[in-house]
């Protein structure tokens, strides 16, 4: 639902608009040996401490200033190229989106 160029993409909303969740929430769990010092960290989106529900994020770049606010939990291993080239969204009041792209397929291994 949100892609913002460079930064990060973000999904898991139900309500497609960033502010929604899945109905229950659960704390944040911060790790010293995971950091956003690489592209394609896999993080729980919260909107505060100890409100992780179902959005989660991965990052398109280092992005250390997240540390410590959100829970670290995966890193994508291939496919990078395909994050970068989703079409930017960004959910705003009163702004016209465009359409978000369908992933068709994923693949998640527990390592």
């Amino acid at each position: 639902f949100k892609v913002l160029p460079g930064f990060l993409v973000m999904t898991g909303d139900p309500s497609e608009t960033g502010m929604g969740n899945t109905g229950y929430l659960f704390r944040t769990e911060i790790s010293s040996d995971l950091h956003f010092n690489q592209a394609g960290m896999v993080a729980m989106d919260n909107s505060g401490p100890n409100t992780n529900s179902g959005r989660f994020f991965i990052t398109l770049s280092p992005a250390e200033q997240l540390y410590g606010q959100y829970t670290i939990f995966g890193k994508v291993l291939s496919g990078m190229p395909v994050l970068s080239a989703l079409t930017a969204r960004n959910p705003q009041p009163g702004v016209v989106l465009p359409v978000g792209d369908e992933l068709i397929n994923i693949t998640i291994a527990e390592k």
